[in-house]
């Protein structure tokens, strides 16, 4: 049988803290869990729109005047 060198098929443990970090959407959004979709889409175009790059430039401008 033919070895590949890009397969590894060694099985290898994955320790909790390897990959990436969980996020919890809820606690991002500032969201209890029984939220509704509603509330999530609510607080999810909030969030857009206070980190969007035109409307931030546009908030900071109009705080200043």
């Amino acid at each position: 049988m033919h070895e590949d060198d890009f397969v590894n098929d060694e099985k290898e443990q994955i320790e909790e803290g390897d990959g990436p970090p969980t996020i919890d959407p809820y606690e991002v959004l500032g969201l209890e869990t029984e939220a509704t979709a509603d509330d999530v889409k609510k607080a999810y175009r909030k969030l857009a729109l206070k980190h969007h790059p035109g409307m931030c430039f546009l908030l900071s401008r109009t705080a200043h005047h």
